[in-house]
């Protein structure tokens, strides 16, 4: 009897493990996520810490990383001694 209810102890925390991981997900702080519902973004997350959510068919999790910034400057092409082209950032 002993080993059966160790079983089932044992079974009932690996079961709840895996219906926490369906139903929470974590923002870390160098990220951004975006959660869809049926396809439309319905509300986007800037603040670190786990959330909840409903599983895959309903819910899905975009994330995305703030880290990344895009700049914009100009090229400039320059003719090297030996004629080929070099795009330069000015």
């Amino acid at each position: 009897m002993k080993r059966n209810t160790l079983i089932l102890i044992v079974g009932s925390l690996l079961l709840a493990m895996f219906v926490l991981l369906l139903f929470v997900f974590q923002v870390r702080t160098t990220e951004v996520a975006v959660v869809t519902t049926f396809g439309r973004a319905t509300r986007p997350i800037t603040e670190p810490g786990p959330y909840f959510k409903w599983p895959w068919p309903i819910q899905k999790v975009q994330k995305f990383d703030k880290r990344i910034h895009n700049f914009e400057s100009k090229f400039e092409q320059v003719l090297t001694p030996d004629g080929y082209n070099l795009l330069i950032v000015v």
